[in-house]
């Protein structure tokens, strides 16, 4: 049986809880590229929440409002914390 390692990066999640999740724009933008060209597995990619949207922050209104700022076929997580988005939301 052959095993394979597998990487999560969780810098637009996790991190945010240091900058208050203000990465800026181009921030975001330059970290996903990044790992998109270094092959990461899987990318925590900040928070789906209501709120007012603001480019700046990794929090997202919607996934499709996040599907804007990707163009790979890596795998992507949203977390969410209980309350603060209705699963209404979701697509199924």
């Amino acid at each position: 049986m052959t095993k394979s390692v597998k990487i999560l990066d969780c810098t637009l999640r996790d991190g945010g809880y240091i900058i208050d999740w203000d990465f800026s724009k181009a921030n975001v933008t330059s970290i996903l590229d990044g790992l998109s060209s270094a092959n990461i597995d899987f990318v925590e990619a900040g928070f789906l929440k209501i709120c007012q949207n603001n480019p700046d922050k990794t929090f997202w209104t919607s996934i499709d409002e996040f599907a804007k700022h990707i163009n790979s076929s890596q795998n992507y997580t949203l977390m969410v914390n209980y309350g603060e988005y209705p699963i209404e939301n979701f697509k199924y």
